[in-house]
């Protein structure tokens, strides 16, 4: 899961905790504020009942007072003595049987009867129930206890409507902070994602770059800040790699250029041993081999080199090729190989005519190398808008599929034993690229093993 993703969910998990927290709360608050209004108007019926009683003489006028108060005669109230036993009830009392507790209240009594019997205005419903409390009261010197009840509806509409609304308030909120969240999330990371961009457009070849550093000096600017630091290390170590080479490469030409000197000069003594003679011609070859060597060496630290430049002009590139050709004519007349060249004349590339010949030259090299006799090799080009297309392949043993890959980098050979035949050092395929990804082109290779193989070179028209 990506990082924005998991920065989303955590502000969305928060918010939905906290806004689920709060919807308890709240839906607690109002369930109970529902009963305090009740519980409120309920005390303040009794108040009203206990300043009655201190206008009366005796229980009848007590009754009487209160079935004349239209707000009173609604109430289920019972008049009890010290033996528990009723001395007065209301009308609405002498219709319902409640069962009252010990405790001075209030509390909640459900009844069975419904509610349309009683109280046409209110909502049917099959219950009725009663929010009931007590207190004491004296009449003529006597205690009573006074139970006071008033109808109450069901909770459970507004309830349910209060549950509905929760519901309602956390799916859109939890949409609104999935959305807010996505987006802060992307505008955090922005600078990151910025920081990776940049970061993996800096390879070998473009060392030199570095990440900008932003004005706040905050994790982030110390983030980039390390990775310059490491960039400058990596730069550092190749251009020091790249150094030794050149300079190694440098040294050892001067030594094998009289090796190669000296062991010519014995072969040619006429007096020479055939014993020491076939030594020399080996030791010669490898003394070639070595040669070889150093020059690809040089000329790949030039080619790599930031400030190589190429000298750009228009080129033929039948041309090219069929004079390369000409200059491979013997190697394909001693295997016989058959060429086929359909390139058009009016095929045309821009770029640096000597590299460029060095990439045709390596490839038909390859060709004919590691082609069968009486093999074919063929050649052909095309052109669209912007791109020019190369393709030079020949028949033979072919690159098995997992060394396809790797037959670009450095030293890599397949059959070290074969590559030692043909004086192969691993470098000519690098060079090749080297050279094709300075014109701003790429090449790939395909083969079909035991029976062809391909090179595919794209160059840019311009």
């Amino acid at each position: 899961m990506k990082i924005r993703n998991k920065i989303a969910l955590w502000i969305v998990g928060t918010g939905l905790c906290v806004s689920l927290i709060f919807s308890v709360i709240v839906f607690v608050e109002l369930a109970e504020e529902h009963y305090e209004l009740i519980d409120t108007m309920l005390k303040h019926q009794v108040a009203d009942l206990i300043y009655l009683e201190k206008q009366t003489d005796d229980i009848k006028s007590f009754a009487h007072t209160i079935e004349s108060f239209p707000s009173l005669s609604r109430n289920w109230i019972k008049l009890y003595d010290t033996q528990h036993k009723c001395v007065w009830e209301s009308s609405v009392a002498r219709k319902i049987e409640l069962t009252v507790l010990n405790n001075q209240g209030p509390f909640t009594v459900n009844t069975q009867i419904p509610v349309g019997s009683l109280y046409p205005d209110m909502e049917a419903e099959e219950n009725l129930a009663f929010r009931v409390m007590s207190t004491t009261i004296r009449i003529k010197d006597t205690t009573y206890t006074l139970w006071v009840g008033t109808p109450i509806e069901s909770p459970a509409a507004d309830i349910n409507e209060l549950v509905m609304i929760i519901i309602i308030g956390f799916i859109t909120s939890a949409i609104l902070l999935f959305i807010i969240s996505y987006w802060l999330s992307g505008r955090i990371l922005k600078p990151i994602s910025e920081i990776n961009r940049l970061a993996s457009i800096i390879n070998e070849k473009t060392l030199m770059q570095r990440i900008p550093l932003g004005k706040n000096q905050d994790e982030l600017y110390r983030l980039s800040e390390t990775l310059n630091l490491m960039f400058d290390r990596l730069q550092f170590s190749f251009d020091k790699q790249k150094q030794f080479l050149t300079d190694a490469s440098h040294e050892l030409k001067s030594p094998v250029a009289l090796l190669r000197l000296k062991v010519e000069d014995y072969l040619q003594s006429e007096d020479l041993p055939e014993e020491h003679k076939a030594s020399l011609i080996g030791l010669s070859e490898t003394l070639h081999r070595i040669n070889r060597l150093i020059n690809n060496l040089l000329d790949l630290s030039a080619l790599e080199h930031p400030r190589t430049r190429l000298q750009h002009k228009r080129i033929l590139l039948n041309q090219l090729v069929v004079s390369v050709l000409d200059d491979f004519a013997e190697a394909f007349n001693a295997k016989h190989i058959t060429i086929h060249n359909t390139i058009t004349a009016e095929l045309q590339i821009y770029g640096d005519l000597d590299n460029l010949r060095r990439v045709i030259v390596n490839l038909v090299d390859n060709a004919i190398k590691y082609n069968d006799d009486y093999g074919t090799v063929e050649i052909n080009g095309r052109s669209s808008d912007s791109l020019v297309y190369l393709y030079i392949s020949n028949t033979g043993t072919g690159i098995p599929e997992a060394d396809l890959p790797n037959i670009f980098d450095q030293f890599y050979r397949l059959e070290k034993s074969r590559s030692v035949e043909f004086g192969g050092v691993g470098l000519g395929l690098t060079i090749v690229k080297r050279i094709i990804e300075l014109h701003g082109g790429k090449i790939e290779a395909e083969s079909d093993p035991g029976k062809w193989t391909r090179m595919n070179i794209i160059f840019p028209r311009e």
